[in-house]
């Protein structure tokens, strides 16, 4: 007991140092659209048991993770998607102490750029709204707003739609855009 308290109170100070760090720009927009979603999050949470989390969902114990580069490997089989050991350990405790988790990694949420900023909030909104009625398991948007249009859809988000829904990403845009229309008219 005396260990595990000591522990967690070495955990609890590294989180609330890492709490104090600047924020990054991609965390910054992934909040923008968890407020434009009406979702009442309380950034940098740290749990009972020392963990950060950069959002959580308290009462529906759903911890929303902003995965930069520095989550992933940098060199090797798997570079810069591959997650580090500490990273997925922070999970595997998670999930252990009941949190869900909504992983954001920055080479999904770079893919929902555009020049277009209402389109761009709309993908992001849509991506994010996605994520959290997976966590929470429920069946994302009933509407067709609430998805972007599969036509409006760049290369590499038509490649992380799919990655999204788990469908194969590589093949011409139009087998992709068919891919996704498919999968989400409930044939895929």
């Amino acid at each position: 007991p005396v260990l595990r308290e000591r522990c967690r109170a070495a955990m609890v100070a590294q989180s609330e140092v890492h709490a104090t760090l600047r924020v990054s720009d991609t965390q910054r927009n992934v909040g923008a659209s968890l407020r434009r979603l009406g979702e009442v999050v309380e950034e940098e949470h740290i749990t009972a048991e020392g963990h950060s989390l950069d959002y959580a969902l308290v009462d529906e114990r759903i911890a929303i993770e902003v995965d930069g580069p520095s989550h992933f490997v940098a060199h090797g089989a798997g570079a810069g998607r591959r997650e580090l050991g500490r990273t997925v350990l922070k999970r595997r405790q998670l999930g252990a102490l009941g949190w869900r988790l909504v992983a954001v990694p920055f080479f999904e949420w770079d893919v929902l750029n555009s020049s277009d900023r209402a389109h761009e909030a709309a993908n992001r909104d849509a991506y994010i709204k996605a994520k959290l009625a997976d966590a929470r398991g429920a069946p994302a948007a009933a509407s067709a707003e609430a998805a972007p249009a599969v036509a409006e859809l760049s290369y590499p988000q038509l490649q992380a739609e799919c990655k999204r829904l788990g469908l194969p990403a590589v093949a011409k845009a139009e087998v992709l855009r068919e891919r996704i229309a498919a999968h989400r008219a409930g044939g895929g």
